[in-house]
């Protein structure tokens, strides 16, 4: 699919091109912001390999998880260059994402960036990025991707 912005002029940043586009560029220089569907998959029970967001949609960035006691996730299914996946524990335990476990196929491993383990307690977020190259995910703003500085977990998200 071939995206293209909206010819000069047009003020409707909610105009579609090609049947899925929206002017991202107006509504986030407009203050509009830019709205994300959430997916909430089955609550997690078991530690999690190759994570594919059972019961929720992988097509979504916005992933509302939660588990029945503390889990792991060693992996996320599904990586393609540049996807981001933004994770939200909105239960009541911990979660945590382990650094390169091969317990986990290679290609769907999680790099923190830290060489440790990082949790995600209730009510805390973190993004994730695909990187084809090294086919890991790598959570943004991590030693070594770019950041200079300690795995972001965000426990209040600000978008400007």
């Amino acid at each position: 699919m071939n995206l293209s912005k909206p010819p000069a002029g047009n003020t409707d940043w909610a105009t579609e091109i090609n049947q899925n586009w929206t002017d991202i560029e107006n509504a986030l220089t407009s203050g509009q912001g830019l709205t994300t569907i959430a997916s909430t998959p089955t609550q997690i029970t078991a530690d999690q390999n190759d994570y594919a967001f059972a019961g929720g949609n992988s097509a979504y960035i916005f992933q509302r998880l939660s588990a029945d006691a503390l889990r792991a996730i060693t992996g996320i299914a599904g990586g393609a260059d540049g996807k981001h996946y933004l994770l939200v524990n909105v239960g009541s335990f911990n979660l945590v994402l382990t650094n390169d476990d091969p317990s986990s196929s290679a290609a769907n491993r999680i790099l923190t960036g830290t060489s440790a383990n990082v949790t995600l307690a209730p009510n805390q977020a973190v993004m994730l990025v695909y990187d084809a190259t090294t086919q890991r995910w790598r959570i943004q703003g991590a030693p070594g991707s770019g950041g200079g500085e300690e795995a972001k977990v965000f426990s209040t998200l600000s978008f400007r």
